[in-house]
């Protein structure tokens, strides 16, 4: 048998970005904090006694970890992002009203919410190391190649209706969301 690829002592955050269904699995041994921002950066084993978890029991959550990490398929889905004209065209219109002109947006997914992970967005002024660049309409929208991994074959738009406006990533990689759509895995 090969060495356990995930261990007690890896942080919940960083295992949810890795392996996003790594939350069904712990969901099913009783770990439901994903929704508490701290729990995320405890390591398993914190979390765990967190929610007073015998020491049997987390073996057995750390061997089913690792059965899900040996047998996750490669993924060979679309790995391309779609930005719409008026996404970029309200991107750049909220830049000038911050002052913010000739900046990007940073679009990408954080560990959080009920679900498991929750949309990100902010103005950065350049790109960094690793990241994928796609210019829409002059303006830069920056994500980060593991970002990429959630948000592949996604769109972003941004839409104006009578519950509001925003934007919106129509993505195709969700299994599933939370009841008020602010997460998902």
């Amino acid at each position: 048998m090969q060495a356990s690829t995930i261990t007690k002592d890896m942080v919940i955050a960083d295992l949810v970005r890795k392996y996003p269904a790594s939350i069904d699995i712990m969901l099913r041994h009783g770990l439901h904090c994903f929704g508490c921002g701290v729990s995320l950066y405890e390591t398993i084993e914190q979390g765990a006694s967190g929610h007073g978890m015998p020491e049997e029991q987390l073996a057995a959550l750390v061997e089913d970890l690792n059965h899900l990490a040996e047998n996750q398929p490669e993924k060979t889905e679309d790995r391309s992002f779609i930005v719409t004209e008026r996404a970029a065209m309200k991107a750049r219109e909220f830049m000038q009203k911050d002052g913010k002109e000739g900046w990007g947006l940073r679009v990408g997914v954080v560990p959080g919410g009920c679900s498991g992970l929750t949309y990100l967005m902010d103005f950065e002024q350049t790109a960094v190391e690793g990241d994928m660049v796609f210019d829409v309409q002059g303006v830069e929208f920056f994500i980060s190649k593991s970002d990429l991994e959630h948000l592949g074959g996604s769109t972003l738009d941004y839409v104006e209706t009578l519950q509001g406006s925003g934007f919106k990533i129509s993505n195709p990689n969700v299994r599933s969301a939370c009841g008020c759509g602010k997460s998902f895995r």
